[in-house]
């Protein structure tokens, strides 16, 4: 009766191990798939989030200064209307700006 050697055993379990790591890259695969899908549904979902919020942002603050504006034409001290229209002026334009880089980010 012949016992295996140890240079055999060690031959066996690579060889088993070597298919099972195969299986399991497969699966490896698989899964990986599956987390990058789950990964850009993420990102498109939060991209158009995003966007959303940038409208909401636009919308309220073009309300705000549209009140603002108001305000000052109603006052009749010429001043106080120049000075709050150059405000909403300058607040539209940095709005604008920043919202443009905010929407380029997102793409």
């Amino acid at each position: 009766m012949t016992t295996p050697t140890s240079s055999t055993k060690s031959t066996d379990t690579k060889v088993a191990n070597g298919n099972s790591s195969r299986a399991t890259d497969a699966g490896k695969g698989k899964d990986q798939n599956a987390f990058v899908s789950i990964g850009l549904k993420v990102v498109g979902t939060t991209k158009k989030a995003g966007n959303r919020s940038l409208d909401a942002y636009e919308k309220a603050l073009d309300s705000s200064l549209e009140y603002h504006s108001a305000i000052a034409a109603v006052t009749n001290v010429e001043w106080v209307s120049t000075i709050a229209d150059a405000q909403a002026k300058l607040a539209r334009e940095i709005s604008a700006a920043t919202t443009a880089a905010s929407r380029e980010l997102l793409k």
